[in-house]
């Protein structure tokens, strides 16, 4: 049973050394966004389904009604930006256009000031 010992190294030493990009931050946050949309939409189908039926699901939403649908339409749309503008970023990398660095980095750039910059106006639409 000495195959079994525990050897303390780690399994995979690139991961110890490795240095995170922008890019790869980026393309995990673009699944995130598109795996949210998809939990989003499929509630959306199911709220429709049950809330034709459900006395108590009316009285909630009746009582919270403004609330809860500023809240849901900032975060909605606030994920839909996101992931629409990156996903054009991701379908022009495919295309072979903008490959270079610089270009990446400033589309990054962009993609982020576009996001923030629909937080805060959506924010401020929705307190006044």
């Amino acid at each position: 049973m000495n195959f079994l010992k525990f050897l303390n190294r780690p399994l995979s030493p690139h991961l110890t050394i490795y240095k995170g990009q922008a890019t790869s931050t980026f393309s995990i946050w673009h699944r995130f966004t598109g795996i949210l949309l998809l939990v989003t939409l499929l509630t959306f189908i199911l709220i429709i389904k049950v809330s034709s039926y459900n006395l108590i699901y009316v009285n909630i939403t009746n009582t919270h009604k403004i609330y809860l649908e500023n809240l849901l339409f900032l975060n909605i749309i606030i994920i839909l930006i996101y992931h629409g503008s990156n996903g054009l970023r991701h379908i022009l990398w495919d295309m072979g256009y903008n490959l270079y660095i610089n270009v990446i980095n400033k589309t990054a750039i962009f993609t982020s000031f576009l996001v923030l910059t629909c937080i805060i106006f959506l924010t401020l639409k929705i307190l006044n």
